[in-house]
């Protein structure tokens, strides 16, 4: 086993590779260790894993102190490791739990451990574990500028560590909820602030912005602004401001005011642009999610998800029936969220409502009842970041029975110290407006004491992981978002255009429920949003779905093994029934293949 922690540690660093004929030597080496009286091996063999093999070990240390200093006796945490098979099930964290009890008890106050600053993963364990940087390695190879491959700084810039401990004061919980990466980011003083200043008082000449000017106004060209009448140069072409046109962002607060009674008189922060909601899912996981952390959400769910947090990021994706009867599953969301809390400090919950693929919001008990179960987990200790995708909100059609109208976001702000509720929305399909990639990501915390600094914290820190990927969202965008909803009329547009797909989803609930269709196919529930799903009866999903494309030119998605995605939103009131009775042939021609 110490070879194999080598083996994980020469990945990251050379130092630590094995040479030849090393695991003997290594062997006979770890044997006298452990004959020593102050040296204490704690090794983990949980039930249900095959082999004689420990599934896990630590080794605990006292180290007598130097004697020109007060401190005698100190313990060090030197090894740590968890076979590959038992992973992420809090084994880890019991041994580090019982190592310390036994260096407490063999009279060691103070307890160090070594981590590689290469090892992300690593170093934010150790953090969620109670440890503090306390001395800084510094390694030199023998040449000048050595970085060491895949090396992270072991020290954050001084902004950085400000905006840490400004959480770390206020709000501790949230502080904890950072990722590796989360902790390093830091929005910079530089060209950007000093740009700002020169605005401000730089009456004479302004030598400072990283466009070209002519006149009082950026320099454009007048084939490209011959078609955007009605909009001035200046609100197209220069850079936005990286979190977004302030302007926007109070209009889209007041929006979400206007929308969600619940966040009356509740502190929560001023929405940050994206661009389009793909770019706030990967701002989240830039600010929270380290590899191997947990994200629980619903098994009916949209697949890029597992690229952004399970690809890119290396997190783990867990869970639960979306289904229970006619509505969400809220007692299977209770305890799978009690599953992964026994196993983490820190859980991701992803709820998307209305949901893609299925077309589901909950109803308003339903909302209470995850609100409540999300709280009660964070009062028993845990550190949630519950994550609200609103991509689709406020297409709300009550078709088979009423929804909730408001985002859960209202319902999770203020709830608990331990619970940060974040937003995502956006003019996306809000306003109807997809190319324009204008998305918004919004912080909720907790704690109403401690959200001014929170949000304030977090800003700056989307701010600068904006600046360090993409610099900003487009302006043009912004601009056009704006003048809509300051518009009179963009209401009673956003109504008709609702109407449109309420009439559809409203066909496509009455033809679906069909008793002729009852052996091909069966209708999850929907209310909301573009989509509905079926799940196929006798065939594959995937099956049919090549039937339907090459035999009658029919496009649907395939959501799982038996499950068929249907965007409403883009047939006409006439194409419905035609669609879905072509689905029942294919299903009926395939079954008597």
């Amino acid at each position: 086993m110490w070879g194999e922690l080598l083996d994980d540690h020469a990945a990251l660093h050379p130092s630590y590779a094995l040479a030849a004929g090393a695991r003997e030597a290594l062997a006979a080496a770890v044997d006298r260790e452990l004959r020593d009286p102050r040296v204490h091996l704690l090794v983990a063999d949980p039930p249900g894993l095959e082999g004689d093999t420990p599934a896990g070990f630590c080794v605990a240390r006292c180290v007598e102190g130097a004697t020109a200093v007060r401190e005698t006796r100190r313990g060090a945490l030197d090894e740590l490791w968890v076979a590959p098979a038992a992973r992420r099930k809090g084994l880890g964290r019991r041994l580090v739990a019982a190592a310390l009890a036994t260096l407490a008890e063999a009279g060691c106050a103070r307890i160090e451990v070594r981590v590689l600053a290469a090892n992300d993963p690593a170093r934010a364990f150790w953090r969620a574990q109670g440890f503090a940087p306390y001395v800084e390695v510094l390694e030199w190879s023998g040449q000048r500028h050595y970085v060491p491959p895949a090396m992270s700084p072991s020290t954050l810039n001084p902004l950085a560590q400000e905006l840490n401990d400004r959480l770390e004061t206020a709000a501790p919980p949230v502080r904890a909820m950072l990722s590796a990466l989360g902790s390093r980011l830091y929005f910079p003083r530089g060209i950007l602030s000093q740009t700002a200043e020169a605005k401000e008082k730089a009456h004479r000449f302004n030598a400072t912005i990283g466009i070209a000017t002519e006149g009082d106004g950026p320099m454009y060209l007048p084939s490209m602004q011959a078609e955007l009448p009605g909009l001035e140069p200046a609100d197209v072409y220069p850079y936005a401001p990286p979190a977004g046109r302030p302007g926007l962002r109070e209009r889209w607060r007041r929006k979400q005011l206007e929308d969600n009674p619940s966040l009356a008189g509740k502190p929560f922060g001023l929405p940050v642009v994206t661009s389009a909601l793909t770019h706030g899912l990967a701002l989240v996981g830039d600010l929270f999610v380290d590899p191997g952390d947990c994200i629980l959400l619903p098994d009916k769910l949209w697949g890029n998800y597992r690229l952004t947090y399970e690809v890119r990021l290396g997190a783990t994706i867990e869970t639960f029936p979306f289904y229970a009867g006619d509505g969400f599953d809220t007692a299977g969301m209770r305890e799978a969220l009690a599953r992964c809390a026994a196993e983490h400090e820190k859980v991701i919950v992803l709820l998307n409502f209305p949901n893609n693929p299925t077309g589901y919001m909950p109803s308003v008990a339903e909302g209470h009842a995850i609100a409540e179960a999300l709280a009660q987990q964070a009062a028993a200790g845990t550190r949630i970041v519950a994550l609200c995708d609103d991509a689709y909100f406020g297409l709300f059609y009550h078709v088979g029975g009423e929804s909730m109208t408001e985002s859960l976001f209202g319902l999770l702000t203020a709830r608990h110290p331990n619970l940060l509720a974040l937003r995502l929305d956006g003019a996306t399909k809000e306003l109807f407006a997809w190319g324009l990639r204008c998305g918004f990501l919004t912080v909720g915390p907790g704690d109403p004491e401690s959200a001014e600094t929170v949000c304030e914290v977090l800003d700056a820190k989307c701010r600068g992981a904006i600046r360090g990927a993409i610099s900003n969202s487009p302006l043009l965008s912004q601009t056009l978002v704006e003048h809509a909803l300051d518009a009179e009329t963009v209401a009673a547009e956003r109504a008709e255009k609702a109407d449109v797909l309420r009439a559809r989803a409203e066909v496509v609930h009455e033809v679906v429920h069909r008793e002729a269709y009852r052996e091909s196919f069966t209708p999850y529930p929907f209310n909301s949003g573009y989509f509905m799903c079926v799940a196929l009866h006798g065939v594959e999903a995937e099956a049919t779905r090549v039937h339907l494309l090459e035999r009658y030119g029919v496009g649907l998605i395939a959501t799982g093994p038996r499950d068929i995605r249907v965007a409403f939103s883009c047939l006409e009131l006439d194409e419905i029934e035609p669609l879905f009775q072509t689905l029942h042939e294919a299903v009926q021609e395939l079954r008597g293949a």
